[in-house]
């Protein structure tokens, strides 16, 4: 399992402190850095996470106020708050932060945070898929799932044995919920099982198409946004 987080500080240098001590944890992936609240915003409508580490104090509007608006949400991201002042504790966690973390970061502090974080994905994570054929209800494990496709208003998963059985949720619901070491996002209608890529094929201005183990000649379009998440899920470099 990995956790997806976002770094949100106005100072490129805490920036690059922080990522380095999140990288040297196996289970983290720092999936993408805002120097302020509207970079992060326009961030996050593309690349979902599963905690943001904010600062407080930042030009615009500051991480508390942000992140005040951001909990008016149905779904919102994790919140560690990472400040160099210790006097707006008890309000962030008013804001129901998981963490609250003083400059300089400790290592061993971080661990802790992080431990905190990856139990409290791991309770929320699925284990398997509300299916629906007709009037049964089937729970369809991951390891069953070859990729998802939004048609229309339904959603369809793609089994590795060929079937194909509606999902009872919404495509971009389950891209929060699923595992983001085992699946990806890859166009605004698929989420691909990153174990069943056998290749990508280039097309054009910057899209692919992948071809899966199974179901046999099962093929699913990447868009460049898509190719962008890819890279990031296989470790790529940019």
């Amino acid at each position: 399992m990995s956790l997806r987080t976002i770094l949100v500080d106005d100072e490129a240098p805490a920036r690059a402190e922080l990522r380095y001590l999140l990288e040297r944890f196996p289970s983290v992936s720092v999936v993408g850095e805002a120097g302020s609240a509207g970079e992060a915003e326009a961030l996050l409508a593309t690349q979902p996470c599963d905690a943001l580490f904010l600062d407080i104090q930042m030009p615009g509007l500051g991480g508390l106020d942000w992140a005040a608006l951001l909990g008016r949400r149905r779904r919102q991201p994790r919140l560690v708050f990472v400040t160099a002042f210790d006097e707006y504790a008890l309000e962030a966690f008013g804001l129901r932060a998981v963490d609250y973390l003083l400059k300089p970061v400790e290592p061993a502090r971080l661990a802790d945070t992080v431990d905190r974080l990856m139990e409290q994905v791991a309770a929320q994570q699925l284990r398997a898929l509300p299916g629906q054929e007709g009037e049964r209800l089937l729970p369809l494990p991951l390891e069953a799932l070859a990729y998802l496709e939004a048609r229309g208003d339904e959603v369809q998963a793609r089994l590795v044995d060929g079937r194909r059985v509606r999902v009872r949720e919404p495509l971009h619901r389950l891209e929060r919920l699923l595992p983001g070491d085992r699946f990806c996002r890859c166009h605004r209608a698929f989420i691909v099982n990153l174990r069943q890529v056998d290749e990508l094929v280039p097309l054009f201005h910057g899209t692919y198409r992948l071809r899966l183990r199974a179901p046999a000649g099962a093929e699913v379009p990447v868009s460049r946004n898509g190719a962008r998440r890819l890279r990031q899920a296989f470790g790529w470099p940019p």
